[in-house]
């Protein structure tokens, strides 16, 4: 995920006797950034206790949009389909898409205030 220049949470849950035992996931948090190429992350979020859960923010150490983080592969955004999409001309099909969606999300609103409407002749 950081390849891909996306943050990542990392989170340890400890249950029970493990609250007793924090030094542990502390380990374990050392050894996962070890395990990481130093000069692709850092900390936003250094490990603190939450709860019963220690959590701890890496972000990547470029931008999402840099070429560094275009070699991770995978699948293209929804941002880079949709702009594929526009400038091969097929924005019609979003066009229509939205306006069904648009629709569908007026009928949902004035069923929830007819219900409203119900609840309070009630």
């Amino acid at each position: 995920f950081l390849k891909a220049g996306d943050k990542v949470r990392i989170v340890c849950q400890f249950r029970g006797r493990e609250l007793d035992f924090k030094e542990n996931g502390t380990r374990l948090f050392d050894r996962m950034l070890e395990e990481l190429e130093e000069d692709s992350y850092k900390i936003d979020m250094a490990a603190k206790m939450v709860g019963n859960q220690m959590a701890m923010v890496l972000s990547p150490t470029f931008e999402k949009g840099s070429l560094k983080s275009d070699e991770g592969g995978g699948k293209p955004s929804k941002y880079k389909q949709k702009k594929a999409a526009t400038e091969a001309g097929d924005d019609e099909e979003d066009e229509e898409e939205a306006a069904e969606d648009d629709e569908e999300d007026e009928e949902a609103a004035e069923e929830e205030e007819a219900a409203a409407e119900k609840e309070v002749n009630v």
